[in-house]
């Protein structure tokens, strides 16, 4: 199987594994392309050649995805903890924003909103909240053309997260998922979005070393939504992984606390965390594609790859 593995984020049910690598092969082979800039002509030439391998999905260094957004597809009833986890995990999103944005402005109308919301009553009631924030972030400077496009869809991919959290049968088959395309000669491990929380549980039962662990606008660090509900606790930072990178973009409002490195410590002898939380995405900061065409990111898995160069 493939040296990089790659789990998705939520609301993918309607794709599938090609299609979900066909996208985003060609933007790790930018991230990496881009990261090699500053490199000496002859280094350039031996990473073009790497990043030639990957996009012909060379199977020594092939990009493998994960698909496990057929979990999703079946129709679910909603009922008291899936309402409470979706108007918590909303929740944090808008105080997050409120909190953490670059933008003083975003930071404003953000916490103008939630004072809005909070005091017309509009979100009383399980699983009104929600909605009601939902509704709001579409207004907020920054993030708005990118709501416009998934506000009707947003609802039900938040409560993929919480089926993940809350259901063993959803969690089992989502792990089995990436079980099966881990093998001794994985290198890469990189999750996207609640993807990144499947990766983490993963890199946790490794046995192998693992080079790199790669997370990308992640959830983990919602302290009673997900961190709190990891299995084992408490959590930590993962045995057999060398190296854990976590990128997030201060405007993509997913990544709900931007370092994460305190939240895995004590780190094992001769383990790095690094955290990056200085990039831009534009338009789509929670975007797969834009978090991994970045030259910190391109970097990171270069790294990890030399030995196959």
């Amino acid at each position: 199987m493939g040296a990089i593995v790659l789990v998705h984020g939520i609301a993918q049910e309607q794709r599938g594994a090609e299609d979900i690598a066909a996208e985003t092969v060609a933007a790790l082979v930018s991230g990496i392309q881009n990261a090699s800039q500053d490199m000496r002509s002859e280094e350039r030439e031996r990473l073009e050649a790497l990043a030639q391998r990957i996009r012909k999905r060379d199977r020594d260094v092939e990009v493998t995805v994960a698909f496990y957004g057929s979990a999703f597809l079946q129709s679910r009833t909603d009922d008291v903890d899936a309402k409470r986890f979706k108007d918590e995990l909303a929740l944090a999103m808008i105080k997050r924003a409120r909190d953490d944005s670059s933008r003083t402005r975003t930071q404003d109308i953000a916490a103008r909103q939630l004072q809005e919301i909070e005091a017309s009553g509009e979100a009383q009631g399980l699983g009104r909240m929600a909605g009601a924030i939902v509704e709001r972030l579409g207004q907020i400077p920054g993030i708005a053309d990118w709501m416009m496009d998934r506000a009707v869809g947003l609802i039900p991919a938040l409560d993929q997260v919480g089926q993940y959290m809350r259901e063993p049968n959803v969690r089992e088959f989502t792990r089995n998922e990436v079980r099966r395309l881990m093998t001794p000669d994985t290198r890469v491990l990189i999750g996207h979005s609640l993807g990144s929380v499947v990766a983490y549980d993963i890199a946790r039962e490794q046995t192998n070393p693992l080079p790199l662990l790669l997370t990308l606008g992640s959830p983990l660090g919602l302290k009673q939504i997900i961190y709190d509900r990891l299995d084992p606790q408490p959590p930590a930072f993962p045995a057999k992984v060398h190296r854990w990178v976590n990128v997030a973009d201060r405007e993509d409002y997913v990544a709900s606390t931007l370092n994460l490195e305190p939240l895995f410590s004590p780190m094992p002898t001769g383990a790095i965390f690094d955290n990056v939380e200085s990039i831009d995405n534009g338009n789509e900061p929670h975007a797969l594609r834009r978090y991994l065409t970045k030259k910190v990111v391109g970097s990171a898995i270069l790294q990890a790859m030399m030995p196959l160069v």
